[in-house]
């Protein structure tokens, strides 16, 4: 009797994930800190104002008062004015009642887009009249060649409830294998649709940016005979 050799096949699979650190690339004066500034909307039409790196752009129709005020809690009013969430200075956006305004707060960073990376943009925002004043409000990631994503503020649920204290607002956007072109722009747009009279309070932008984790899946097999087949997948990377 004769015995044929019985061959064995065997498999396992190895997870190898190669992961990076998030790296800071906050907008230059983050906090707003440093002297006090206001700029006032105009009566109609358009005015662009600076504080350091930032551009603050404001849109009315009509208006006869309100604009930006920059500085401490004391300095924009005191009383119901929340303490800065960080440093000493925060951002005011003042808004007349029953008038067509818009404040835009932008920056382009010195550094150019990367592809295959994360990038993860944080706003600390309040209001005195919780939803209605940042109806229509957004943060947004521009390069170029225009808006790459944004954000509603109001995705944020304890700001339709909750006036006067800080929460942060999130937006995070995964770059394909082509970066987008240019550098890094952030912006927050202030457009009060409703046209309610109050304020928004901004500070302690940040953002960050990380490569996009790879994880590679290693499947190897033996068929007994000394032959071997390995095999490789990968997930996280750029779609």
């Amino acid at each position: 009797m004769k015995l044929k050799p019985l061959f064995l096949t065997t498999c396992f699979t190895v997870a190898i994930a190669f992961c990076a650190n998030a790296t800071l690339i906050n907008p230059s004066n983050n906090s707003f800190e440093g002297a006090t500034a206001s700029f006032s909307f105009p009566v109609t039409g358009t005015v662009n104002d600076s504080y350091g790196s930032w551009n603050f752009q404001l849109s009315a129709v009509a208006a006869l008062s309100g604009g930006v005020q920059i500085g401490t809690a004391t300095a924009l009013g005191g009383g119901y004015v929340p303490a800065p969430q960080n440093g000493t200075n925060e951002v005011a956006i003042k808004f007349p009642v029953g008038v067509v305004v818009d404040a835009n707060l932008s920056q382009t960073l010195p550094v150019a887009w990367l592809p295959n990376s994360t990038y993860t943009l944080n706003v600390y925002v309040a209001s005195s009249t919780t939803a209605g004043v940042l109806s229509g409000s957004t943060l947004a990631l521009k390069s170029t060649g225009g808006t790459q994503a944004s954000q509603s503020v109001l995705s944020v649920a304890n700001l339709l409830t909750v006036s006067n204290i800080y929460q942060p607002v999130t937006l995070t956007y995964k770059t394909g294998n082509t970066a987008p072109t240019g550098n890094v722009g952030v912006s927050l747009d202030f457009p009060n649709v409703l046209q309610v009279a109050g304020s928004v309070y901004v500070d302690n932008v940040t953002l960050t940016v990380v490569p996009n984790n790879v994880q590679v899946a290693t499947t190897t097999g033996s068929n007994g005979s000394g032959g071997r087949t390995m095999n490789f997948s990968a997930t996280g990377g750029a779609p």
